[in-house]
């Protein structure tokens, strides 16, 4: 594995784990979350809980998509490029519901899912 495989490893790793953690904290009081605002899409028309486990599994199943792919992509897995997709959309998804309300990072993860479904639909 060259220094650039290695890299992209790495960044898809960390890209998860820190979107799993910020699935996890939705489970957490709200004062100890990582996103503290309610989600201006979701907001109107569903009860918190709710919204809870939606943040759960957009942020948290993402996270464990880009977690799968960076270990699919350092063994050499075909199957790393789809799963690094699927993780993208998730990405940008969570993002687009919680815009305003998620930290700086999250626009950061979100470039990085832009750049990643730009690999995906055009460059693969």
């Amino acid at each position: 594995m060259d220094f650039l495989e290695l890299l992209i490893t790495v960044v898809f790793f960390v890209h998860g784990l820190v979107m799993l953690i910020t699935g996890v904290t939705f489970l957490l009081p709200e004062s100890a979350r990582t996103v503290k605002e309610r989600s201006w899409f979701l907001q109107g028309w569903t009860p918190f809980p709710l919204e809870a486990v939606l943040g759960l599994l957009f942020w948290g199943v993402s996270g464990a998509l880009f977690i799968a792919a960076a270990f699919g992509h350092a063994r050499g897995a075909e199957w790393w490029g789809d799963v690094v997709t699927l993780g993208g959309i998730g990405t940008i998804a969570a993002v687009v519901v919680w815009l305003g309300s998620v930290p700086l990072g999250a626009y950061l993860g979100a470039a990085l899912a832009l750049g990643v479904l730009f690999w995906s639909f055009f460059l693969r």
